[in-house]
């Protein structure tokens, strides 16, 4: 407002434009931050049973463990009911909670490990393999899987040049402390170093840990390499697994 300026003047607004184009969705942290992708809206409620609609997707827990947005309306959606579930469209909305229950843990039975291994690399100066002798092995890597009752094991994975484009692979369960290297499988490389034979061993079983039963897992090598890299490198490993925890133990992964 300048001196001199006539009383009335302002802004005012000219127009509301509805705009549902997706903007950068980023990882925010928290497991209970969602975003909505094109058209739609979040229905909220208050405690009067207003209706509310909004796009803002970051919610958290109340005392009663309802989903609530920063200023308290509830989140809604359809309830889901059968085994398996199954959303109930049509139905009418009801508030969204997360109760404070243990979820089961789910035995590991896959897992993955993506390694380059170095061809020039020189067979091992001790023989035969041993787990605790890191002379009669090339490398070693490791996986975490997990058994019925959650319990964590943290298999070692040792890696064996036994020949031009062969490695023999043995695995250990170090959470174990009664556990013996086996034999997992042999992975065959082509002149290119193409992994063309071994890519997958099965059955590797856990040891037997807090009186829960030995697990049973496959182990995949699909996608490594047998290049002359200077170094054998594990390049990713993952897993298939539920450990045992709350369900309102959400993360972002």
């Amino acid at each position: 407002m300048f001196a001199g300026s006539k009383v009335g003047l302002g802004v005012k607004v000219a127009g509301i434009t509805q705009d549902f184009t997706d903007g950068t969705t980023t990882n925010t942290g928290r497991g209970l931050d969602v975003a909505i992708s094109q058209n739609g809206f979040f229905r909220l409620v208050d405690s009067n049973g207003s209706v509310f609609y909004s796009r803002n997707g970051q919610f958290k827990l109340d005392e009663n463990r309802n989903l609530v947005n920063m200023q308290g309306l509830q989140l809604t959606g359809y309830p889901a009911t059968g085994t398996p579930p199954t959303i109930q469209q049509g139905a009418n909305p009801t508030n969204i909670s997360i109760p404070n229950t243990l979820m089961a843990a789910k035995t590991t039975t896959t897992a993955s490990m993506q390694i380059n291994l170095n061809s020039s690399d020189p067979l091992p100066t001790v023989t035969p393999f041993s787990a605790s002798n890191a002379d009669s092995y090339n490398k070693k890597g490791s996986v975490t899987v997990f058994d019925s009752q959650g319990n964590a094991h943290d298999m070692s994975v040792y890696f064996v040049k036994t020949g031009d484009n062969n490695w023999q692979v043995y695995t250990q369960d170090s959470s174990d402390p009664n556990s013996i290297a086996k034999t997992a499988t042999t992975l065959e490389f082509n002149a290119n170093g193409t992994l063309v034979d071994g890519a997958m061993a099965n059955n590797i079983a856990t040891g037997a840990i807090n009186g829960a039963e030995p697990a049973t897992f496959s182990l995949s090598f699909l996608n490594s390499m047998q290049q002359n890299t200077g170094a054998n490198n594990i390049v990713a490993t993952t897993q298939k697994r539920l450990q045992t925890g709350r369900s309102g133990e959400l993360s972002n992964q």
